[in-house]
């Protein structure tokens, strides 16, 4: 998360507020929290909350191996994938769907692909294509029961359908 005060660097402290019985809450980096005056309840102690937590929960047992969902056609792990910014086979989209969906829509703006119709398409693509980004409507209103605006869509897709 980055630092809601300065926005470049990595938020490192979260700081709760209530002003009046109205809670603010703010992630700051440590930079921007020291210049506030927030400082470290283990600062005190001569230690940082990172070397708090560290010392806390060390232990002298060798750290666990983690094990990682691999694809079953290249093998390829999500780690790898981010590595190297692609995926190893067309499987990998399916085997890491979960993971790389939010990556997907922030890149693209959507997970679904769209694509373009050429110019020289025929009326048929293009009739299909309308008729499609319809339903999509149609079915947004109906979950939100907007049964008025609904209806109209509907209407509109049974016009279409009998063009054809």
């Amino acid at each position: 998360m980055i630092c809601e005060n300065c926005k470049q660097n990595i938020a490192t402290t979260h700081y709760k507020q209530i002003i009046n019985g109205k809670a603010g809450s703010y992630y700051l980096c440590g930079e921007c929290a020291e210049n506030m005056g927030i400082s470290s309840i283990a600062e005190g102690l001569g230690f940082g909350m990172g070397d708090f937590f560290a010392k806390m929960f060390d232990t002298s047992a060798p750290p666990i191996a983690k094990i990682q969902k691999q694809c079953g056609k290249c093998k390829y792990t999500l780690d790898h994938i981010k590595d190297q910014g692609r995926m190893g086979c067309d499987e990998c989209y399916s085997c890491f769907e979960y993971e790389l969906k939010p990556y997907i829509k922030k890149m693209h703006g959507s997970v679904k692909h769209t694509g373009k119709i050429p110019k020289t398409a025929s009326e048929e693509i293009r009739k299909s294509r309308k008729i499609s980004e319809l339903q999509e409507k149609l079915d947004h209103c109906v979950s939100q029961q907007d049964f008025e605006t609904a209806a109209k869509l509907r209407d509109e897709i049974k016009e279409l359908q009998s063009d054809e």
